[in-house]
């Protein structure tokens, strides 16, 4: 065997052996992590030898992954689930049981934990469903960040269809105490009636988020701003130009990032 077969079977059995510690941890049998294995393209071991690495990985613990083992294998499970997600999609059972296990590793790799149980299958549960509620567990999880002891950072958006009368209106949906706004989105749903264009922000800088809006249905403005603490709670304010409202609604999403400190 030249250095360089002998350093490829080194790694592979290196990420085999990361993903049977990796089923350890989440307290599966045998049997479930020699399927898990044979999943995402691994020749499991023999059964002996299966059991001696879980006996193995209860008594040394796992070492560390290197950042150049961390990319390669990630750089693996993502060409695996590029080739599966179609077929997957299409409602091919098998495809979506591979899915799920690559999800799974990748997740844990990414340090985001395993995924959620399947949900019971009602005879057999929509493949496609399935994926899908797996794939959107696992966003929400990546969606809000946690450090060890708590601390976190969610995104979070808040809508509200305004309706528009007098010279300003406020939006009874407000900033969120302690929310680092990241923009401000409006889209006239309803044409504005009155004025010849209209301003949002708030008390104290009525155009932070968009001066000289159009007043026909359909107008978007995304309203972006430099990332902005707010420390109290905060009405959105549309303020009218070239005459008041005297009619229109717009739809209004506040886009935010929440902090939150660590729990211990």
């Amino acid at each position: 065997m030249t250095k360089a077969s002998k350093a490829a079977a080194d790694a592979e059995r290196a990420r085999r052996n990361a993903m049977i510690c990796d089923g350890v941890r989440a307290g599966h049998t045998a049997s479930r992590i020699g399927k898990d294995l044979a999943a995402v393209g691994f020749a499991p071991p023999s059964e002996r030898r299966l059991q001696q690495i879980m006996r193995d990985s209860r008594t040394r613990g796992v070492e560390p992954l290197s950042k150049d083992f961390l990319t390669t294998e990630l750089k693996r499970l993502e060409e695996l689930q590029e080739a599966l997600h179609a077929k997957a999609l299409a409602g091919d059972n098998a495809a979506v049981d591979r899915s799920l296990v690559v999800l799974d590793r990748r997740a844990k790799l990414l340090g985001v934990g395993a995924l959620p149980p399947a949900p019971p299958e009602a005879g057999a549960l929509d493949a496609r469903e399935l994926l899908l509620r797996k794939l959107d567990a696992m966003a929400a999880r990546l969606a809000r960040p946690q450090a060890a002891h708590g601390g976190a950072v969610s995104i979070g958006c808040l809508e509200q269809l305004v309706a528009l009368s007098g010279a300003t209106t406020a939006s009874t949906a407000q900033i969120p105490a302690g929310a680092i706004v990241l923009a401000v989105s409006n889209r006239v749903v309803t044409s504005i009636t009155g004025a010849t264009s209209y301003s949002c922000g708030v008390s104290g800088s009525p155009s932070e988020f968009g001066s000289s809006l159009g007043v026909s249905a359909g107008s978007t403005n995304l309203g972006l701003i430099g990332p902005n603490p707010f420390y109290a709670a905060t009405s959105v304010l549309f303020t009218a130009a070239g005459g008041n409202f005297t009619g229109g609604a717009v739809r209004m999403t506040i886009h935010y990032l929440m902090p939150s400190a660590a729990t211990s």
